[in-house]
Order: C-alpha cells, then sequence, then structure tokens
C-alpha cells in the first residue's frame, strides 16, 4: 500500500487514540472505519463500501461508518442505500454522540446535513482546537471555503493538513482542484503530479490529472491520462470521460465501446443506468432514434429499479429532447406525459414547477409545430405562476420564461431580440464532476441558436462565420461541446447557396460519416442524402440558390432552446 495511506494511518491510529475518544467501543470496528475512509479518500468506493459496512456490523450504534456509506453508496449512484445510511447516521448522531475529536466532528457533519454551515464551521474548528494534528478537519474546513470562493483561506487550511502529512493524496487533490478553479494551472498540475508520486499505482491521480488536461483543451494528454487510470482499475468512472473524448473527435464507435465497458464494469445498476444514458445520447447524435429511446428506455428501468428517482427523471428528459430535436412531435408528447407522472409519483418537484414544466415543454411542442398563439397562453400563464413557485424554483421558472419566449421571437422574426434573450440566459457551463452538466451541453441541441438568427436576417456570411465555429476541429473553440450533425447539415445548406458547392459536399460527407445508420424516414438525414448525390453529380458550379430552398425543416423554422433540468 502506498505512502499516505493504508496501514500506517490505522496503525498510528491504533497505537495513539485511546479507546475512550473515540465513537465506538471496538477497536477492530474503528479499524475498519479507517480502512473503509482510506479506500474512500482513493476514490475506490466499492472496497470502501466493504470495510464500512463491516465496521456497522460490528459495531451498530458507531456513527461515523454510516456517514461515509451514505456518501460510498452515493458515489456508486445507490441511492436508496445511500438514504437508508444517512438516516441512520442522523439517528446515531443523537442517541450515540461518541467522545472526544471524533464526537465533535459527527457534531459538525450533523450541522451541515441540516443546512447550519456557521454550525458546520464551528464544528470543524472545534475538532481542530480538540486536535490541531487533524488532517481531515483542515481539509474539510478548507473544502468549504474554496466552495465559498474563499480561496485564500482554503489554501492557507490545505497546507496545514499537507504539512502534517506531506504524503495526504485527499487534501494533494482537493488543493490541485482549487487551484485549477483559481486558473493557477501549473500549480495545479505541480499538486497533481506530486498526488500521484505519493500514491503510486492509484487511479485518481491520473484520473485527476485527465480532469487538468481536458479543462485547459490538451485532450490527446487527458486521454492518454484516463487509458492509464482503466488499466490500473477498469471500474474507474474514467470511462464515461474517455467516451466523450473520442465523441468530441467524431468517432462515435470508440465512444459506445467505452460506454459498453462502463456497463460491463459497473458496480451498481445506478452506474450501469448512467452507461445506458450515455449511449442513448450517443445514438441520438448519430441518428439512431430508436436505439437512443431503447437505451434510454434501460436507464429509466434500472433507475427505477435501484431506487433512483432522479436518474430515471434524467433518463425520461433525454428521451423527450431526443424526440423533439429530430421532430417525431407526438412521441415528444408522450414522454412528456411520462415524465409528469413519474414526477408526480415519485414526489419530485412541487406541484407548480411541474406545471412549469408541462407548460414549458408543451409550448415549445407548439411553436415547433407552427401554433405560435396557444404557446403565448402557456407563457403567459408560467408568467402567471411565478408568484407561486418557491424561491429554489424561482431560476427554474426564469428559465422556463426565457426559453419559450425566445422560441415564440425566433418563430415571429424577431431575431434580434431572441438572441437578446438567448444570450441572457446562462450557458451550461461542463464540469467534469457532474457528468450530467456535459450532456446538457449537447442534448438539446441549441448552440446554433445565434446562426439560425443570423441566417432569418439573411446575414449569411455572419451565419457561416458561427456555424464554421461550431463546426470547428477543435473543441475549445466549440466550449467542449460535440459537432452535432445539424450544424455541419446547415452549414452545406448556407454552402451551397453560396455555390461553394465543394465545401458543401464536405459538410455533407461529414454529417452522413456520423449518420451512416441513422434511422430512415428522419427528414435532415434523407437531405443530406440526397444533396450529396445531387452536387456530386453536378459538372459545374451554379450560382446558387436562395437559403429558404434549403430550410424546409421544421426543426429549422423553430430551432431547440436550453435544457431546463
Amino acid at each position: 500500500i502506498s505512502k499516505g495511506v493504508g496501514l500506517s494511518d490505522r496503525a498510528a491510529a491504533r497505537d495513539a487514540v485511546p479507546i475512550t475518544t473515540v465513537t465506538t467501543a471496538s477497536m477492530e470496528a474503528y479499524d475498519l472505519f479507517l480502512k473503509g475512509r482510506e479506500d474512500f479518500d482513493r476514490y475506490y468506493f466499492d472496497e470502501a463500501r466493504q470495510s464500512l459496512e463491516k465496521a456497522a456490523l460490528k459495531d451498530p450504534g458507531f456513527a461515523l461508518p454510516q456517514y461515509y456509506l451514505a456518501r460510498v453508496y452515493a458515489s456508486l449512484a445507490d441511492a436508496t442505500q445511500s438514504k437508508k445510511a444517512l438516516e441512520e447516521f442522523k439517528k446515531l448522531s443523537k442517541t450515540s454522540t461518541g467522545k472526544g475529536k471524533d464526537g465533535l466532528y459527527v457534531a459538525a457533519v450533523s450541522a451541515m446535513l441540516d443546512k447550519d454551515t456557521e454550525g458546520y464551521v464551528k464544528g470543524l474548528k472545534d475538532v481542530i482546537r480538540a486536535d490541531p494534528r487533524d488532517k481531515r478537519a483542515l481539509v474539510d474546513l478548507a473544502w468549504f471555503y474554496k466552495n465559498d470562493k474563499k480561496y485564500s483561506e482554503a489554501i492557507a487550511e490545505f497546507d496545514k493538513a499537507i504539512e502534517i502529512d506531506p504524503d495526504f493524496g485527499y487534501a494533494l487533490n482537493l488543493l490541485a482542484y482549487t487551484y485549477a478553479e483559481m486558473g493557477k494551472i501549473d500549480e495545479a498540475l505541480k499538486t497533481f503530479e506530486r498526488y500521484a508520486a505519493a500514491q503510486p499505482g492509484d487511479a485518481n491521480p491520473l484520473d485527476s490529472m485527465g480532469d487538468l488536461y481536458f479543462l485547459t483543451g490538451k485532450f490527446d494528454k487527458a486521454r492518454g491520462k484516463y487509458e492509464r487510470a482503466l488499466a490500473i482499475k477498469p471500474e474507474f468512472p474514467s470511462s464515461w470521460k474517455l467516451a466523450y473524448l473520442y465523441a468530441m473527435e467524431g468517432d462515435y464507435d470508440s465512444a459506445l465501446r467505452w460506454a459498453d465497458h462502463l456497463i460491463t464494469h459497473a458496480q451498481t445498476d445506478g452506474i450501469r443506468a448512467q452507461g445506458h444514458q450515455w449511449k442513448g445520447t450517443y445514438y441520438y447524435i448519430m441518428g439512431r432514434v430508436d436505439e437512443a429511446l431503447s437505451e434510454l428506455g434501460r436507464a429509466e428501468t434500472l433507475a427505477r429499479a435501484s431506487g433512483n428517482p432522479e436518474l430515471a427523471d434524467i433518463a425520461l428528459r433525454g428521451a423527450l429532447w431526443t424526440c423533439y430535436d429530430w421532430g417525431k412531435l407526438e412521441l415528444c408528447r408522450m414522454y412528456l406525459e411520462r415524465r409528469l407522472a413519474y414526477r408526480k409519483e415519485s414526489n419530485q418537484g412541487t406541484p407548480s414547477l411541474n406545471k412549469v414544466y408541462e407548460l414549458l415543454y408543451s409550448g415549445l411542442i407548439d411553436v415547433k409545430g407552427g401554433d405560435i398563439a396557444p404557446a403565448k397562453k402557456k407563457l403567459a400563464d408560467i408568467l402567471a405562476l411565478a408568484g407561486g413557485v418557491g424561491e429554489k424554483e424561482q431560476d427554474f421558472n426564469k428559465t422556463a420564461v426565457a426559453h419559450l419566449s425566445r422560441e415564440i421571437l425566433f418563430a415571429e422574426g424577431a431575431f434580434d431580440e431572441a438572441v437578446r434573450v438567448f444570450k441572457d440566459s446562462p450557458a451550461v457551463q461542463v464540469d467534469l464532476s457532474y457528468y450530467i452538466t456535459v450532456q446538457q451541453k449537447n442534448v438539446p441541441f441549441t448552440a446554433d441558436f445565434t446562426a439560425l438568427a443570423l441566417v432569418g436576417k439573411r446575414e449569411t456570411d455572419k451565419a457561416i462565420a458561427e456555424y464554421e465555429r461550431l463546426v470547428s476541429p477543435d473543441a475549445a473553440v466549440r466550449e467542449r461541446a460535440l459537432v452535432h450533425p445539424f450544424s455541419r447539415f446547415r452549414l452545406a445548406a448556407l454552402y451551397e447557396a453560396k455555390g461553394d458547392l465543394d465545401r458543401a459536399v464536405g459538410q455533407y460527407e461529414g454529417a452522413l460519416k456520423v449518420w451512416k445508420n441513422a434511422d430512415p424516414g428522419l427528414f435532415e438525414v434523407a437531405t443530406a442524402r440526397k444533396k450529396l448525390a445531387m452536387l456530386k453529380a453536378k459538372t459545374a458550379k451554379p450560382k446558387g440558390a436562395s437559403v429558404d430552398a434549403f430550410y424546409v425543416s421544421p426543426v429549422i423554422v423553430a430551432p431547440n432552446g436550453l435544457l431546463v433540468p
């Protein structure tokens, strides 16, 4: 076991911690707890689960294993067990508060769970006063400061922890992410390298360096780190990131293989559901709509069976948007009804929020079908609900208003105002800690809203420039989004309208390479195939045609909007 983890910490605990100052009467339970916590620090969640479950069995009154089990189960997407462990921790924290600094730590965590941030900070400081060398409390305090954007205070606490244990990988990892968030990339990389040296043979240092390279646009280096992490530990979450890197290059066959790898090595049904959700995302891009819906259906089934209502809801949302983007409006309505029914059944969201969802999605479907009047009525209804929506749901309400507003404005030809509303809405930011943000960046397809408005304004050259950005081979230029074949299809039509047939052919070919096995009957796919055959048959370049000649799809008439959580 590498330096800074493993037997050394546990042996030190046995030698240095009197049994009267911890939260269990069983030293065996405490030793198992420490082993589980060390594996948790390494992001080896299944190993952590095994030790923590044994600790809880050895001493059912021991609170701390339940807290870490709740976190481990959550990381393994096992919502039912996570909830159960958290409830057990809350119960034990009231009846078995424990002694010494561990008892103080239980009190601090309890305050955090009660959303008492002042109590949480005070509790951590109480632990540190009781034991100034408690490196974990120092790191927890540092991470709290980091999340509160108090970077100097965070760095100071991290430094204290690392001074106590220079090879404390958990601290080095989080310190490096803090530097990265501050924009201190060189410091972040040096700290990750120090982390890797402290824990040679572990997967997470490599995965973390992969994240840094991903976020700084060094995608080849990111791929190499993720592959090395998976060679060490095949079940590590690097697989979905590696799949996405291949998808960013347009290699969807490799992306699907790595999604299958995620499913094959998943340790819970919740993780397997995520893998099927990723496959649904890639099939959606590839125009394999039936397969996309099938994969999302599997994700929903697994999520429900494993007690993950939020994950099941995400799968239903993915199916809804898949149908919407590909113009399958009746099927979209069906998935909307299913999603709303499931949200009610699983008690997700308040009735007012779910009503906003119903009005938003059905209004978008109206606009896409060319029926503006009922969409305007639904927008007014959303605005009327604003007063009854809870404080936590106000942002969702505002997002819904902006989304439906801009689609109506676009459909009415108010392109400048529509773009203003679009640009004023918060953009989805990729956060590798939350895989769903990466999917939200791509589904539904909204990136070309501005380009479509420029087409509507007959500013063709500006529209071409925007589409060229969206299909750039440099993923950083695209804000790490996938190149959607819709962009290539629409850019090809613009090139064709200008008489630039060579580049039109190139874009149609690029779209059809991804759509090579697309479902029959999809308008964009059929049109791209027809246009490509026609252009290749031409022997002379014509002057081109009106842009309108190539924009007859309902997808073009009413472009898609941002994903609403």
